[in-house]
């Protein structure tokens, strides 16, 4: 009977200190900033389906080779710590020279962590809202990226990017 009764407590306790992460979808009303803490903000809806996968384009004489990739439950956190998850899409990339066929900047093979190319949220009609910020190869430019799939044209993304200020660094 002692064991029963503290086999019932210990059962009680654990489900009175035990509380399910709070999720919601990457689409949800409001803002990330005024989450609890411990909330997954997950792709629940498969937003970021369309847009993973390699893809290519040829601009100025140059051939642009774009991974995106889902990278999921990423920790965000801030100095005052308070946290919570998210699903974002991360993008690596390859410029190359058509021409010489040199590779003119390539990150390719960097961490998921060290990607250059994340995503900010999502626009109206399928646009994905995504920011590059440049390292010292490229003056450490920073720039505001926008994808639109178009679902007729399942294999194709439009590319526009907005190059934002500059950090002017000698010899750049």
């Amino acid at each position: 009977m002692k064991k029963l009764f503290a086999v019932l407590i210990i059962n009680l306790l654990l489900c009175f200190f035990a509380h399910a992460q709070p999720t919601l979808p990457l689409d949800h009303p409001g803002s990330n900033f005024d989450l609890q803490n411990g909330t997954y903000v997950k792709d629940i809806n498969n937003l970021f389906g369309q847009y993973v996968g390699s893809w290519k384009g040829i601009w100025d004489s140059k051939e642009l080779t774009l991974l995106i990739e889902r990278y999921n439950h990423k920790l965000v956190s801030f100095p005052n710590s308070d946290y919570y998850y998210e699903d974002i899409l991360i993008g690596k990339f390859e410029i190359k020279d058509v021409n010489s066929h040199t590779i003119v900047e390539s990150t390719l093979n960097i961490s998921n962590d060290l990607a250059k190319i994340i995503n900010i949220g999502f626009g109206k009609n399928n646009r994905l809202l995504m920011h590059y910020r440049g390292g010292p190869i490229l003056c450490n430019v920073q720039a505001d990226i926008t994808l639109k799939y178009d679902p007729v044209l399942s294999n194709q993304l439009k590319f526009f990017c907005m190059l934002g200020q500059e950090i002017p660094f000698p010899n750049c």
